[in-house]
């Protein structure tokens, strides 16, 4: 079958290419990503301060060609990824990631009082959406496109986004499993990482007694979970490894989606989140366990001669809405205010809604994974706790949120995960 858009393209697995998209969910982004751009369109035509830019005509233009090739004629697009391998295409991928980062450089290059106008700033985070609906159509490849490097303008810094929206799985990966309960917890950061770097992976979720099970057999390395299981390309056995911060800084390096350069200072932004987040889980330990302690590193029960009354579990759960999450949010609105560790200083900070800017890492999503839980947005997390007002005070801290959760890679996963549970549940009814 061939498109009379692209007559020298043919389509040999369209309904393929559709499963990898998550069926229809990439054409409603596209149809957004659409409409986003033609709102960049009309702002750039109508602002002064755009038309002063030397750039501008060519950042029109740049916009017009990536609705053109990709977001106007979403279902030609399916079938223009199902030939990713085409030279043509992957330069069209390539120009249109760039037209989109020169929009955003006309926008950060514009006057203050034009850039921080609430209607910029929507733009600006549309374009960053337009760019993930672009990444996930993209042809997965290293190699070098023709002519693409005359297409793009020189990058100001190196982008860990876009090296992860060119750059091929390496075949050289190990091979992944990573095994935690069928909840977000203290696996969800790491799956997403995974899901977001493009790093294969197997989830396995487990039950309390699949957990007590591996731990008697002593396939746990500290007796809970979550664990990573690592077997090399070669095929060798599985290594188990424990500690949920360790495999998150692990997947974090796979997926570039940490700082690993020695003397990058983004390190102790992106560290000192996690180690905020693991505090602030510790105060929900009386009220996860009913206890004063967490659970048994030996057996996974809860100890008997520290349990806690109901008047204690009541009082250390108003403790916890009242001063420790009010007071945690507030401790990363300030890092967020804060330029420390970034190399170009409020320009880097305002360059996107993350922690490190407008590069996201493992910090962005473990903050999403936590505040999620404890907000409106998800809930469940802790049973009693609601941060959704102490998160409301923090405009910085809920940009960041609101941009992890309408991340399509993110969008994509939620939904996939949405779709399994209900599938079981079906299933589990009709055997019923």
């Amino acid at each position: 079958m061939a498109y009379a858009g692209d007559p020298d393209v043919i389509d040999p697995d369209p309904e393929g290419k559709r499963v990898f998209l998550q069926g229809n969910t990439w054409l409603d982004h596209c149809v957004e990503a659409d409409e986003f751009l033609i709102r960049a369109l009309e702002l750039i035509e109508s602002s002064d301060a755009c038309a002063a830019d030397a750039s501008r005509d060519a950042v029109l233009s740049g916009l017009e060609r990536v609705r053109a090739g990709v977001t106007k004629r979403p279902h030609e697009t399916l079938v223009k990824v199902a030939n990713g391998g085409s030279v043509a295409w992957a330069r069209q991928c390539a120009d249109a990631d760039a037209a989109i980062e020169s929009a955003l450089d006309l926008f950060e290059r514009a006057p203050a009082s034009f850039r921080d106008r609430p209607a910029v700033v929507a733009v600006a985070e549309g374009l960053h959406r337009v760019r993930g609906v672009v990444t996930r159509v993209a042809p997965r490849t290293t190699a070098r496109i023709p002519g693409a490097e005359a297409a793009s303008p020189p990058a100001k810094v190196a982008r860990t986004e876009r090296a992860r929206e060119t750059d091929a799985p390496d075949p050289k990966l190990p091979h992944l499993t990573l095994k935690y309960l069928d909840t977000k917890g203290l696996a969800e950061p790491a799956r997403l990482a995974l899901t977001v770097g493009r790093i294969p992976f197997e989830d396995v979720r487990v039950s309390y007694e699949d957990v007590a099970r591996l731990r008697a057999a002593g396939e746990l390395p500290f007796g809970q979970v979550p664990v990573l299981e690592v077997r090399d390309a070669e095929g060798s056995a599985p290594t188990p490894f424990g500690q949920s911060s360790a495999i998150l800084r692990f997947v974090g390096r796979l997926a570039n989606l940490y700082p690993s350069d020695p003397g990058d200072l983004r390190q102790l932004r992106v560290d000192a989140v996690e180690e905020l987040l693991a505090d602030a889980r510790r105060a929900f330990v009386p009220l996860w366990y009913r206890n004063a302690l967490p659970r048994s590193p030996t057996d996974g029960s809860a100890p008997e001669a520290t349990a806690l009354d109901d008047a204690r579990v009541a009082a250390a759960t108003r403790l916890v809405n009242d001063t420790y999450l009010p007071a945690r949010a507030a401790q990363v609105e300030r890092l967020l205010e804060s330029t420390a560790g970034l190399p170009g200083g409020e320009a880097a900070r305002d360059a996107g809604p993350y922690v490190c800017g407008d590069e996201v890492t493992v910090a962005d999503l473990s903050l999403y994974v936590f505040f999620e839980g404890v907000t409106d947005a998800g809930g469940g997390y802790c049973p009693g706790v609601d941060a959704t007002d102490a998160v409301e005070r923090c405009p910085r801290l809920k940009r960041l949120l609101d941009a992890v959760a309408n991340r399509p890679d993110v969008e994509a996963w939620n939904a996939s995960v949405r779709e399994r549970r209900e599938t079981a549940k079906k299933a589990a009814t009709t055997s019923g």
